[in-house]
């Protein structure tokens, strides 16, 4: 990687056909994310019909739909990304999009951290409340992901890779 690009996103670049080929890639992605500690690295947006935001969001702002099979989940591109799916733009940051249901209720933006478990305790320490306990993301090769209200009852994700 060059001095200066940006390695925020999570975005399959490009449609894979199978669901190895794109469990690799983004573990690839997600696992190069590691020095951008405390930042916001990824977006989800919950849909009642996910077809209809995908196709609203495709026309409105020109966004890449990737859907990943198996997983009920897609993959959004906001933003023109590298071979390996890392937004060229410094601060550019990719998202995705699955079925609304609790606790997701409205937007979440998902920060990176070193470690979900202890990110949760300081979490705790400071007044948030733990929604959901770290999971696995996928067998766990794709790393870690965990959610909390914050003080105001903004639901943020957190993000740990998978080396932990």
């Amino acid at each position: 990687m060059q001095p200066g690009e940006s390695e925020h996103g999570m975005i399959l670049s490009e449609a894979r056909s199978d669901n190895l080929s794109s469990h690799f890639y983004i573990r690839d992605v997600l696992t190069r994310m590691i020095y951008l500690l405390g930042k916001v690295v990824h977006f989800e947006i919950p849909a009642d019909d996910e077809k209809r935001a995908q196709a609203f969001y495709a026309n409105a702002f020109g966004w890449q739909m990737n859907p990943l099979p198996g997983m009920n989940y897609t993959m959004v591109g906001t933003t023109m990304s590298d071979q390996n799916g890392v937004p060229t733009e410094a601060g550019a940051i990719n998202g995705g999009m699955m079925k609304r249901q609790p606790p997701f209720r409205g937007p979440v933006i998902t920060i990176l951290v070193d470690e979900i478990n202890s990110a949760l305790e300081n979490v705790q320490k400071l007044g948030g409340n733990v929604v959901r306990k770290k999971e696995a993301i996928g067998d766990g090769n794709m790393g870690f992901t965990a959610y909390f209200n914050d003080t105001e009852g903004n639901l943020i994700g957190l993000y740990q890779n998978p080396q932990k």
